[in-house]
């Protein structure tokens, strides 16, 4: 190869880097700016869900009943609070996980 072939292909290669770099930026950044508006538009817990839970976590885990522990909680959208129990005496593998999602809903 010539001088002049080798400094072409450099310089393609530089140029293909380039516009690799410039398109994962401008994704990137779509992402970014998507999430960031996502979020500005996510309701915001209200201060006294967000205290209620904060108190009840003060007094967890506790058993709720003979199968079921209550872990956390945690403030949702708006009024909402979100509980996490586990399930003490199944083993993972025998629950019907769909199920007990959609029991869930």
């Amino acid at each position: 190869m010539t001088k002049r072939g080798e400094s072409s292909q450099a310089r393609s290669r530089k140029i293909g880097a380039t516009v690799g770099i410039v398109i994962c930026l401008a994704l990137f950044g779509h992402k970014f700016l998507s999430l960031s508006q996502e979020s500005a538009y996510r309701p915001r817990p209200d201060p006294s869900i967000v205290d209620a839970c904060n108190k009840l976590n003060l007094t967890l885990p506790k058993m709720v009943d003979k199968e079921t522990k209550l872990v956390s909680a945690s403030p949702g959208n708006q009024r909402e609070i979100v509980y996490r129990y586990t399930l003490m005496h199944f083993e993972r593998n025998l629950v019907d996980i769909p199920k007990l999602k959609l029991l869930a809903q």
